[in-house]
């Protein structure tokens, strides 16, 4: 009679090795959000209610203002009204 299969246990990263990862990871985020922010045209994260959530620093220049705390958690409509509230809420549900 065969013997069954044994599980293996599952595999244990070394506290070293995590503390590594997570350096790396870290350190590729703040590259990342670097090379967001240099870029020269707007770029934004709207949840879907539309707050903002990230902005570089080309929104801040388009809108003219020097702190980011001028556009976090602020409605896409109230930084870029328009006559047709419609295209706002086009743009939030356009990837659905």
């Amino acid at each position: 009679m065969a013997s069954p299969a044994k599980k293996k246990a599952p595999a244990v990263v070394a506290p070293a090795v995590n503390e590594a990862l997570s350096r790396t990871i870290e350190k590729a985020k703040r590259e990342l959000e670097h090379m967001i922010d240099l870029h020269p045209q707007v770029i934004l994260l709207a949840k879907r209610n539309g707050d903002v959530a990230r902005a570089n620093k080309a929104l801040l220049d388009l809108l003219q203002v020097s702190d980011f705390n001028s556009v976090l958690g602020k409605r896409m409509d109230e930084l870029f009204p328009c006559e047709d509230p419609v295209f706002i809420n086009h743009l939030l549900n356009a990837r659905q």
